[in-house]
């Protein structure tokens, strides 16, 4: 995932999802989110407001956990933003 420095506060970063065609129900928590530089909406990562992107930080790890709610199994997913700085 690659954002700009000057990504505005609610700007989409991702979309997750699991297997369409599984009967099963998932929900999904952000565990780790940058010292909240990002939040999970529904199924979304979106930049929150709380902390400015900024180049000198050039990456952002951030944890996903999605739980099975039908069996209990949890799956723990980091992942990596990188921010590059603004053309202007």
């Amino acid at each position: 995932m690659v954002l700009e420095e000057t990504s505005e506060p609610g700007t989409l970063v991702g979309t997750l999802s699991v297997d369409p065609d599984s009967p099963d129900r998932y929900r999904h928590e952000l565990i780790e989110d940058a010292a909240g530089r990002f939040r999970l909406i529904d199924n979304q990562i979106v930049i929150a407001a709380e902390q400015p992107l900024t180049h000198q930080y050039s990456t952002h790890s951030i944890t996903v956990r999605t739980t099975d709610l039908q069996t209990g199994s949890k799956l723990e997913t980091p992942l990596v933003i990188y921010i590059m700085p603004s053309n202007t």
